[in-house]
């Protein structure tokens, strides 16, 4: 455990010390910043709209206006101009995007079918002009506000449809993604480490004293904890962005994903980096790890489809239970259905039982062919050479003095 823990310092410090590392985490960190806080406010400026009015509009006028806007998904600001022209300059260069005088009607830049201004006006014509209908019939405030404003009555659904929000589902699409990069980024660091290592003939060094077992799992253990460090760094830059915007941490943390998530990427990280490992250790050059490594990114990039398209209600409750039992997919697909209430406490417990017991063998077969393929140069191990060798690999002699 000395050397293991040795090895995974090392990695470790080699990783964070470099300037390579500490650019990409700042730069993942404002990208994570960004997409808190961008969408927020091209949000507010987009749906929030100024409806110039050459005097102050009634109580009746503003009330039609503001429905038709919600129809329509948008916020007004009433402005009040001095005199219809300079509202309709306000029209002309963009401040607002229509004019009302209750003598003469809306004014819009230009009528167009598509056009959203058009759209507006027309639709707070229509509640305008039937607000004073049912006014000029001498309806009280009361009752025009009933018939305005009618409360609909509720939609029921006759099959449960699980504890899903909105909120829930963009969260778990967010841990989706975030999985899918991460798993992804630190896997490929795993085996651009291993295949740096075999090149260099550091690894020969490297093998005169600690095992090839030990040496694989420090270096997984190593870049393991600094893909925890990546990954709280980048939560903490979402949550610092949704304290910006005044909004609740829990929109990115909803659904059991505070613990859930960091459990899976564990789970997840074991299992797809041990294959990354025994992929490094089948080639010589970094040019060709990439081809070496699709069979592994296969199962991994289908895990994060399917969960996306889970999350959309596009697979049948049955089948996604199915597929998140399968160890490979069920780091992608558990966080992110048990968020919204597809996947049972249960079930999640079953497929993480699942998940650590396939790691557990794989890691055996991952670690034979670490111990059969890091000290072949030259040409690419094939998967059935490497397979082969791991069937027939015997102990090197530091691994039996151990």
């Amino acid at each position: 455990m000395d050397r293991i823990g040795l090895i995974a310092l090392r990695e470790i410090r080699q990783r964070t010390a470099s300037r390579g590392f500490r650019l990409a985490t700042a730069i993942t960190m404002l990208a994570a910043l960004a997409y808190v806080i961008l969408p927020h406010a091209l949000a507010s400026r987009s749906t929030v709209k100024v409806v110039a009015t050459a005097k102050a509009p009634t109580e009746l006028q503003r009330g039609a206006i503001a429905t038709a806007a919600e129809t329509l998904g948008l916020r007004v600001e009433f402005r009040n101009f001095a005199g219809l022209a300079a509202a309709k300059a306000a029209v002309l260069s963009g401040a607002a995007i229509f004019a009302y005088d209750p003598a003469k009607g809306f004014f819009v830049k230009r009528v167009a079918a598509q056009d959203q201004a058009t759209l507006f006006a027309q639709r707070a014509a229509q509640q305008l002009g039937a607000a004073r209908s049912l006014e000029a019939a001498g309806l009280s405030a009361s009752q025009l506000e009933l018939i305005t404003h009618p409360k609909a009555p509720p939609v029921v659904g006759l099959t449960p449809t699980g504890k899903a929000s909105s909120r829930n589902t963009k969260a778990a699409a967010i841990a989706a993604v975030l999985m899918y990069i991460l798993l992804s980024q630190y896997g490929a660091w795993v085996m651009l480490g291993v295949v740096e290592e075999k090149s260099s003939r550091v690894v020969e060094v490297l093998l005169s004293t600690v095992t090839p077992r030990q040496l694989l799992v420090g270096k997984i253990t190593g870049i393991g904890a600094v893909a925890l460090i990546h990954a709280a760094a980048l939560v903490v830059a979402m949550t610092a962005g949704l304290l910006a915007i005044g909004s609740s941490p829990s929109a990115i943390l909803s659904g059991g994903l505070l613990w859930l998530a960091p459990l899976w990427f564990i789970l997840g990280y074991a299992f797809y980096c041990t294959l990354f490992a025994a992929v490094g250790s089948m080639v010589s050059r970094t040019e060709d790890a990439q081809a070496a490594s699709f069979p592994v990114t296969l199962p991994m990039l289908a895990g994060y489809i399917v969960a996306l398209f889970g999350l959309g209600g596009t697979f049948p409750d049955t089948l996604l239970k199915g597929l998140a039992l399968v160890p490979g997919l069920s780091p992608f697909l558990i966080p992110a259905m048990y968020a919204i209430g597809r996947v049972s406490a249960t079930e999640a417990a079953i497929s993480a039982l699942l998940s650590l017991a396939a790691t557990y063998f794989l890691a055996l077969a991952a670690a034979r062919i670490y111990r059969a393929s890091i000290l072949r140069t030259g040409s690419r191990v094939s998967w059935r050479e490497a397979a082969s060798g791991a069937l027939r690999s015997r102990r090197l002699p530091a691994e039996s003095e151990a």
